[in-house]
């Protein structure tokens, strides 16, 4: 797939995937900021990735990125994720912050419909919605099947970092 490049402040340059935004790799070799427009692609042969880098540090470099990218696959986002595991990965993240959110007010409308009053530590919080059996079994039913869903997306969410721990890729690295 296509590639970006961005050169930093550190010295670093760091490879994208144009598609999914995803870090792929990190270019160590300048001790100085990376000049502006001082990145380029060759583009003579598609296959042959190269990248030339200027510094400030008076350093001029050529980067095999397609032999950096396979010699150091492990360290690689473009070998360990595809556009399509992105979507999925960053779908559940997204589903288990909205869950964050639906589960707590639906367990708040839950105690209301049942009459109960919510105190959140010892500040007795509004009696919002009213009481009523109808309401009391949805209420449930969002909350009761909303905490078996989120608690599926956990799962998924350690599968997804127990199989790229199996496959030896570095993804917890990439969090921190």
């Amino acid at each position: 797939g296509k590639l970006l490049a961005s050169g930093h402040v550190d010295g670093i340059i760091r490879l994208w995937q144009a598609e999914t935004g995803v870090k792929v790799a990190e270019l160590h070799g300048h001790e100085g900021l990376i000049s502006p427009g001082g990145l380029r692609f060759s583009h003579s042969n598609p296959k042959d990735k190269q990248l030339a880098s200027a510094s400030y540090d008076n350093t001029l470099r050529l980067w095999d990125v397609a032999k950096l990218l396979a010699a150091d696959c492990s360290q690689s986002a473009l070998c360990e994720m595809s556009a399509k595991n992105n979507r999925i990965s960053k779908s559940v993240i997204h589903f288990m912050y909205l869950l964050m959110v639906i589960l707590p007010i639906s367990g708040y409308a839950l105690s209301n419909v049942a009459g109960y009053q919510v105190s959140f530590y010892g500040l007795e919080l509004p009696q919002i919605f009213p009481k009523n059996e109808e309401w009391g079994s949805i209420t449930h039913m969002v909350h009761e099947y909303g905490a078996y869903i989120f608690l599926g997306f956990i799962g998924l969410h350690l599968l997804g970092v127990i199989t790229h721990h199996i496959k030896r890729i570095e993804i917890l690295r990439r969090i921190t």
